[in-house]
């Protein structure tokens, strides 16, 4: 072979493995290619930055949460980003955005309010335009935040009905338990009254897990609060009398009555509120698989054909969450009732008491306690064994207070601008606080930044005797007083601009392992 055929040969040979190479390099390319077209425009990874969210959402900030082994725990996030091409933005939606007045960092927050709306927040509840706004089923059942359950500042916590000393009997009767935890009720001749004697607050622990690290940073004032769901197995040992549950929230009072089989009193639902003069309850009633007579002007419902069976034990589920009563029966719906009742009035403080504020080193501070709630369980003329009982409490949108405004709480939200608020509204930084400074400076510049009172993030800062701030862009400036035209100009700043909407969170994909936190957001 002479050299003009091996050269020829080895050329072949080079084409024969560029393709392959060529093919290999096309492909990675277009894998590249293929996942920044993914980020920028249809799902991208987020790590929750704060603790606003928490407990739905686990932020990895100087307050992080710890596991049982010393594991720090953080979420990390799916954000679906075209979801606002096909529909707009909706109510209660997990939003992802650039944060207004650091437009380098992005927030997440609950959505709450939309654009031309009024906002308000009343006693824990949200009004839209003057009316309730009720949460989706979904939405729900995600906020519910167990009251009795194990928390990381009691981790040994009983059940509910073996909790002996939280339950007073109204009737002076003895608090009797079964064995195997549950809460035994006789009244053979009568009405025997059980109340569960302990505050139900908006605690900050409720809903966490008690293996997870974690103590009040911030000791606030606390509230009763009056949005409640009891979960409970009870079964009759008679045909006669039945069964009440009693859940109370400050101004309204909402007892069900479960007859058994040969009760002369059938099943029904007592409103009783003070939220109306002249005693009648303005409602709307759903009922499936039991018929009904609403009777407004007394403030009953009467469920015909809902009888409690003897000696069948029978899972129910009773809640009063925004305006509305559910009764549950083996996790199914029996009736809802809608109440039509105007906001009520701010809770007024009842009590004062010294408690041990954590942020203080354990000294401790006055803390006010605002309205009353409660549940009562009682039976008539029978007898009763309660077990496996869970209570829950929605989430309280709490009001704050700045330099600007004694209570924040009514937002008046503007065309192509969003209302939000942080899951954690005792610790969450969101539109409630959200407040600028802006300075006009010699030579004609003017900038305008996130106002931070103090902490490691305070804005402006002092640095002997100038003054260093950083603007809505994260660009830091220093100037002296004497640079100072005006201000600074003091003002609230509590909506995002609907350009500024990034995507819905919609999947937790981490952490998978201690604790196992992979799930759909609602």
């Amino acid at each position: 072979m002479n050299s003009a055929q091996s050269a020829s040969q080895k050329g072949d040979e080079s084409r024969g493995r560029n393709p392959v190479v060529r093919e290999n390099i096309e492909a990675f390319a277009i894998a590249i290619i293929m996942a920044l077209i993914l980020k920028f425009f249809c799902v991208e990874a987020f790590k929750i930055p704060t603790g606003s969210m928490q407990p739905t959402l686990i932020g990895a900030d100087r307050n992080t949460l710890i596991d049982r082994n010393g594991r720090e725990i953080f979420d990390r996030i799916l954000v679906n980003k075209f979801i606002y091409d096909l529909r707009p933005p909706a109510r209660w939606d997990i939003i992802v955005f650039q944060y207004p007045l650091e437009q380098s960092k992005n927030y997440i927050k609950r959505l709450i309010g939309l654009p031309g709306e009024t906002i308000e927040i009343r006693d824990g509840d949200v009004y839209v335009d003057g009316e309730i706004a009720r949460k989706p089923e979904k939405v729900q059942e995600a906020l519910w935040r167990r009251v009795d359950a194990p928390h990381p500042r009691q981790p040994n916590e009983p059940p509910l009905f073996a909790q002996t000393q939280s339950w007073k009997s109204r009737t002076d009767d003895e608090i009797r338990t079964t064995s195997d935890g549950g809460l035994r009720l006789e009244a053979k001749d009568g009405t025997t009254t059980m109340l569960f004697d302990r505050r139900i607050l908006n605690d900050y622990l409720h809903g966490y897990d008690s293996s997870y690290g974690i103590e009040t940073r911030v000791l606030e004032d606390a509230y009763a609060v009056g949005d409640l769901r009891l979960v409970l197995t009870a079964q009759i040992e008679d045909r006669t009398g039945g069964l009440t549950l009693t859940l109370i929230d400050r101004e309204d009072t909402f007892r069900v009555f479960l007859a058994g089989s040969d009760s002369e009193t059938p099943s029904f639902i007592d409103l009783e509120s003070s939220r109306v003069d002249e005693g009648a309850v303005p409602l709307s009633v759903e009922t499936t698989g039991t018929g009904y007579e609403a009777k407004p002007e007394s403030g009953r419902v009467v469920l015909k054909g809902l009888r409690l069976p003897t000696g069948q034990p029978r899972r129910i589920s009773l809640a009063h969450v925004d305006d509305a009563l559910e009764l549950h029966f083996e996790d199914s719906l029996v009736c809802r009732v809608l109440l039509e009742l105007p906001p009520p009035s701010e809770p007024r403080r009842v009590q004062r008491q010294r408690a041990s504020d954590p942020s203080q080193y354990g000294r401790e501070r006055e803390v006010a306690l605002y309205g009353q709630s409660g549940i009562e369980i009682g039976v008539t003329n029978n007898r009763a064994v309660l077990h496996d009982g869970e209570l829950y409490r929605d989430v309280y949108y709490t009001r704050v207070s700045s330099r600007l405004h004694e209570s924040m709480g009514h937002f008046e939200v503007p065309e192509e601008h969003y209302f939000t608020l942080g899951d954690n509204t005792q610790n969450s930084k969101d539109g409630r606080q959200w407040e600028t400074y802006t300075y006009r400076l010699s030579g004609g510049r003017q900038i305008r930044g996130d106002f931070v009172d103090s902490g490691p993030d305070e804005n402006p800062r002092a640095i002997g005797l100038q003054t260093q701030f950083k603007d809505v862009f994260g660009e830091t400036h220093v100037f002296v007083h004497t640079d100072i035209v005006e201000g600074p100009i003091h003002e609230v700043a509590p909506f995002i601009p609907a350009r500024f909407v990034l995507g819905q969170a919609f999947f937790v994909f981490w952490p998978l392992f201690s604790p196992f936190r992979m799930r759909f957001l609602n």
